[in-house]
């Protein structure tokens, strides 16, 4: 768990909010539970899971699901997403990337549960932008 300072200078403690299943089969079939922290909750509460999601720190499953499902897929046709996982390479570039799987899964299972139309719209607009943020980012590391 990790920690941030919020508003009244007070540290909130960033939960895990989503078990993470190693044994899925295929790498479109989501590795995050999310059944027991996304249930019944009102806007806010989403909101709030949401963030915590995003600020969770990454956990070395989530590399080896990146590496061994998405490996093959280059940058720019250039830089094979596996050899700056095994260079350790780009830290950041891989975090972002995860940070964007975790989202896209709950996507599916916001859609699929039926959620609020205000938590999915929140949920795509997110997610967009954490899509400009990884391109910014791409761009800039590998100076294209």
């Amino acid at each position: 768990m990790s920690d941030y300072l919020i508003l009244n200078n007070e540290y909130y403690n960033v939960k895990q909010n989503f078990y993470f299943n190693k044994t899925i089969k295929f790498g479109n079939d989501s590795p995050y539970i999310f059944t027991n922290h996304f249930t019944n909750l009102n806007y806010s509460d989403y909101v709030i899971n949401v963030t915590d999601l995003l600020k969770y720190t990454i956990l070395d499953e989530e590399i080896y699901f990146l590496k061994k499902y998405y490996g093959k897929k280059t940058i720019y046709n250039k830089y094979k997403l596996d050899k700056i996982i095994n260079k350790n390479v780009y830290t950041e570039l891989v975090h972002s990337l995860i940070i964007n799987k975790r989202i896209e899964f709950l996507i599916e299972y916001i859609n699929n549960k039926n959620y609020s139309i205000n938590c999915i719209n929140y949920t795509n607009k997110l997610l967009d932008d954490l899509y400009k943020n990884t391109k910014y980012l791409i761009d800039n590391l590998f100076n294209i």
